[in-house]
């Protein structure tokens, strides 16, 4: 049967993020000594190196895409039909709508995350670290209710009572921004460390939408709704034309474009509308990092920090619509499996039956705060470790939690590795495991807190919900001078103490 656009959406914007992750900042870093991003995770932690650069010829790239319900297995699979093997959906008339819906939680949670280190350096002054960065960002957040899924799935199946949907928590949000970040490490003794990092935002796009109520009663006689939320923008390129009561009539991009009657100039000319239109961001904000590390003896240390505590203020190239009220439509019947409702037929109704007045004011978003406790213990002095890692992430006022394990390795300076499992969501998840080596100055280094174990003949993860990674090169100098000179203070500071040595003392002449 033919299928309506609806269930189209729900599969691809599944399919878009059903095999990755809630992570951004890979996790199985946090305890790879060696690794020159470490302050990344907690400002304390200096480098071992006593200096290091990242130039934009080979930025590190860092990535993670996903959600906290499903893998790509619940929405594609084999199954035998009629004697053969195919490959099938779940909104495949042979596919089972019920298992699916039923694997879903009560919100599904789908977030991806892209970061490049664009330039970023490093150095030590005595028992102080000095770092500075430049990453450009972008990230998506969204919060889907189980009942938005029913509703696309299913439709309105009951005809004799009425369908209710609950969708109040659904939100949205999709920002890109560039960070400026200044970081200080400073080593108050031999076992405490504190750092504090400053991060100047400057925000490029961003879209937000969230609900505070949003509610349908629906059957095949009238669909009753209920609704308070607000949808804020600031894009850049884009103009709203509206019409007599404040509702958006048309939206036109003024992107530029190249004029190919002018050649190489055209070119020239479209190149510098845009930048100067980027060189006028849509917003700026703040944020701070926070660390310490203490070492309660030689083969115990615990750690912490707080991580984006931040906002961005959005001034140029906002729209604001806010929605909020009750209405009501008729004759309306939905069905998600074929087209013999009249959905499509009403859009244009439901669409008339929203009242809202588009505004152009400046609005804030905050950044996801995340907050890291770690606790590390070494089996071997200086050789191998294991290390206990808590994530607690701030996402849309909802608090989202992950452990992780790791055991830890440094057979040598050159050449760290960790391997890590955590739990997330309640569930374990994927092996994840970090490398981090050195040649000469070359330092290269590949992180992920998820590696899929299970893929299918296209190399399609297919039984994970979390893919990341955190890759990248960068040069390094004075490597190991710090570890020397404490080892050399450490023995001359043995020497001095130790009651085996006859001090020198010259005789007094009578």
């Amino acid at each position: 049967m033919k299928k309506t656009v609806f269930s189209y959406f729900v599969l691809t914007t599944i399919l878009l993020f059903s095999v990755a992750g809630l992570r951004a900042q890979v996790s199985t870093m946090y305890y790879l000594k060696n690794n020159p991003y470490r302050h990344q995770l907690n400002p304390a932690f200096q480098p071992a190196s006593g200096f290091y650069i990242d130039l934009p010829l080979l930025p590190s790239l860092e990535l993670s895409v996903g959600n906290n319900s499903l893998t790509f297995g619940d929405i594609i699979y084999p199954k035998m039909i009629n004697g053969q093997m195919k490959t099938i959906t779940f909104m495949d008339e042979n596919g089972d709508k019920d298992l699916f819906y039923n694997t879903l939680k009560s919100q599904t949670n789908i977030q991806s995350n892209l970061q490049l280190d664009i330039f970023s350096l490093g150095f030590r002054s005595r028992n102080s670290y000095f770092t500075f960065g430049v990453s450009q960002k972008f990230n998506m957040n969204a919060g889907l209710p189980k009942d938005m899924f029913k509703l696309m799935i299913y439709g309105t199946p009951d005809t004799l009572n009425v369908n209710r949907y609950n969708m109040s928590s659904l939100n949205i949000s999709s920002t890109a921004y560039t960070e400026y970040a200044l970081g200080y490490s400073r080593e108050i003794n031999d076992r405490l460390s504190v750092g504090a990092k400053a991060k100047w935002l400057v925000g490029e796009a961003n879209i937000s939408a969230g609900f505070n109520k949003l509610n349908m009663n629906a059957d095949r006689e009238h669909w009753d709704a209920s609704i308070d939320g607000t949808v804020n923008g600031a894009i850049p390129f884009a103009k709203f034309i509206l019409n007599n009561a404040g509702k958006i009539d048309s939206i036109s991009s003024s992107f530029p474009a190249p004029n190919t009657d002018k050649g190489f100039g055209g070119y020239m000319d479209m190149v510098k509308e845009f930048m100067d239109v980027m060189r006028h961001p849509s917003g700026s904000g703040f944020a701070v990092d926070l660390g310490a590390a203490y070492k309660i003896s030689d083969k115990l240390s615990v750690s912490a920090s707080v991580l984006d505590l931040g906002f961005i203020h959005w001034k140029r190239n906002t729209v604001n619509i806010p929605v909020s009220g009750n209405f009501s439509f008729g004759g309306i019947d939905f069905n998600a499996d074929d087209s013999t409702g009249n959905f499509s037929e009403n859009l244009g109704t439901i669409s008339d039956s929203i009242t809202y007045k588009t505004t152009f004011n400046p609005y804030n978003t905050s950044l996801q705060t995340k907050i890291l406790a770690g606790v590390e213990y070494y089996l071997v002095k200086d050789k191998i470790s294991l290390g206990l890692l808590s994530k607690s992430t701030f996402i849309n006022k909802k608090l989202v939690e992950e452990i992780t394990t790791s055991a830890n390795f440094f057979p040598a300076d050159w050449f760290n590795a960790s391997v890590s499992y955590s739990l997330m969501n309640g569930r374990f998840s994927n092996l994840g495991l970090g490398i981090n080596t050195r040649v000469g100055p070359s330092n290269w280094f590949l992180v992920s807190d998820y590696i899929p174990l299970r893929y299918t003949p296209e190399f399609i993860p297919y039984k994970t919900r979390s893919v990341n990674l955190k890759m990248g090169f960068c040069l390094t100098f004075g490597n190991g001078k710090k570890e020397k000179k404490e080892k050399e203070d450490k023995k001359t500071n043995n020497i001095e103490k130790s009651p085996n040595i006859i001090p020198d003392i010259n005789p007094v002449e009578e």
